[in-house]
């Protein structure tokens, strides 16, 4: 499909990906590439925040900007690789709020543009929001492939522990792929070379990129390996240890509160799953909106008899008729 006719039809489905939100008006940045950068971080930053009515707002014309800047007829590999983020992001969004046809337009246009920068760190995420769709979609094992064959291509020996903590993220993500799959093998053994990467990469300075992983980032992934294998009782040991402060962001606060409250409901504590969605609402209220988010939250709160608490927190957040 023409890449016109592809932007065209993501742009004009915006208005319903930002949880039934209509976005507000943006004006868009020029189509010069400090002015892209800015509001890629913009962007980066409202999503990193949970923000994403506020990304869905932003993204058509920082999209409409980037693919402007890398229609130049040299665009250089930084106007590729801003192009190729920005698709990542509308990918990342739409996952978010299951807009699954937008996540996997978004997820191939963001992998090509990346591929066209030549630039490894951009190709991995790119691959990496590709895998995801491709899971999503029910092709785990082509996602795995993907993940896997992006992280070999990866020079870590050369480039050290930037792109050392950019793998172990890719092979947590296939890790996370293969257990979805029902791979407990390959998708513990996946698990711990990540694991051994991220504790590498974690003892040098400066190790980072748009794709990492420590040691928190590597238990969190346990938690939802060892629950999807249905192993929540694997996943507790995984959580012991823990801290919030391990998690930066809002978004990746809320991640961590939504594999502990499968964690729990998984092992029957609905109370402790139900503090878990109560603390998805306290650091990212559009998380506890997430079309996922509100299934679980229907599974744990469905029936009339349970305390009011919980059926005003479904109601608030859109789950009592889920």
């Amino acid at each position: 499909m023409d890449r016109r006719v592809v932007l065209r039809r993501l742009l004009g489905g915006m208005a319903g990906t930002a949880l039934a939100m209509p976005p507000r008006t943006a004006h868009p940045p020029a189509g010069r590439l400090h002015d892209v950068e800015r509001a890629v971080t913009r962007a980066q930053r409202a999503f990193s925040d949970g923000r994403y009515r506020d990304l869905a707002a932003s993204l058509p014309a920082l999209i409409t900007a980037a693919e402007t800047a890398a229609a130049h007829p040299s665009p250089g590999a930084h106007a590729q690789a801003l192009l190729s983020r920005s698709y990542v992001l509308l990918c990342e969004l739409a996952v978010k709020t299951a807009a699954l046809g937008d996540a996997t337009a978004a997820g191939e246009r963001a992998l090509a543009a990346a591929r066209a920068s030549g630039l490894a760190v951009p190709v991995a995420a790119a691959a990496r929001a590709r895998a995801v769709t491709l899971r999503k979609t029910g092709h785990a094992d082509a996602a795995v492939t993907l993940l896997i064959d992006t992280a070999t291509d990866l020079d870590t020996r050369r480039a050290g522990p930037w792109l050392t903590a950019t793998r172990s993220g890719m092979l947590l993500t296939a890790a996370y792929t293969a257990a979805q799959a029902g791979s407990r093998g390959t998708a513990l053994e996946l698990a711990g070379q990540a694991e051994e990467l991220a504790a590498r990469a974690a003892a040098a300075p400066g190790a980072g990129g748009l794709i990492t992983a420590g040691p928190a980032q590597c238990a969190l992934y346990r938690i939802g390996i060892h629950t999807v294998l249905g192993e929540p009782g694997e996943a507790v040991h995984a959580v012991q240890g823990l801290r919030l402060g391990d998690f930066a962001t809002p978004e990746r606060r809320a991640r961590y509160h939504t594999d502990t409250a499968r964690m729990w409901h998984g092992l029957g504590e609905h109370h402790r799953a139900f503090a878990a969605l109560l603390q998805i609402e306290a650091h990212s209220p559009e998380d506890a909106r997430r079309p996922a988010v509100r299934a679980l939250t229907a599974r744990l709160v469905g029936s009339a008899a349970r305390p009011a608490e919980e059926r005003a927190f479904a109601a608030r957040t859109g789950a009592a008729g889920a």
